[in-house]
C-alpha cells in the first residue's frame, strides 16, 4: 500500500505543480492581452479619426466658410492636427455624422471643441469626440 500511496503523492505534486505553471501561463497570456487590447483600441481611435477627416476633405467646401489650412506638401495627418482648423457648426456635424443639434449638445458636454459663436477646432473637436465615444463604451462594459 504504501507504493501505491507514494505514487498517488507523486502525482499529485506534478499535477500542483503544472497547474501552477498554468495559472503564470494564464496571466502572462492576459497581460498580453491587455497590450493587445490596448494598442487595438489605439488603431481605432486613429482609423475613426482619419475616417471623420477624409470624410470632412471630401466635402464641397465654399472656401470663404472655412478657414482650413492647406496642407504643404509632405504634410503628415499629424502636422495637419498640429494646426488650428475652424469650421462651422454644420461642417462639424456632416464631419462626424451627426445633426447640428447634437454638435451644440456635445459642445455644452465638452465633448467637442467650440472656439466661437458656431466654430469648432476640427482636430481637437474629433480628438475630443473619439475620447467621449471611448469613454462612454468604457462606463458601458
Amino acid at each position: 500500500m504504501e507504493y501505491v500511496k507514494d505514487l498517488i503523492e507523486s502525482k499529485l505534486k506534478f499535477v500542483s505543480e503544472r497547474e501552477e505553471e498554468l495559472i503564470g501561463d494564464i496571466e502572462f497570456m492576459r497581460n498580453d492581452l491587455n497590450a493587445t487590447e490596448e494598442k487595438l483600441i489605439n488603431i481605432q481611435k486613429e482609423r475613426t479619426e482619419l475616417t471623420i477627416y477624409l470624410k470632412f476633405f471630401s466635402q464641397d467646401i465654399d472656401e470663404s466658410e472655412s478657414s482650413v489650412i492647406a496642407l504643404a506638401e509632405g504634410d503628415t495627418v499629424e502636422t495637419y492636427v498640429s494646426k488650428k482648423v475652424i469650421v462651422s457648426t454644420s461642417q462639424l456635424a456632416e464631419a462626424l455624422g451627426l445633426s447640428d443639434a447634437r454638435i451644440r449638445m456635445l459642445a455644452a458636454e465638452g465633448a467637442v471643441i467650440k472656439v466661437g459663436q458656431g466654430a469648432y477646432d476640427l482636430p481637437a473637436s474629433v480628438a475630443a469626440y473619439i475620447e467621449y465615444k471611448s469613454s462612454k463604451k468604457t462606463e458601458g462594459d
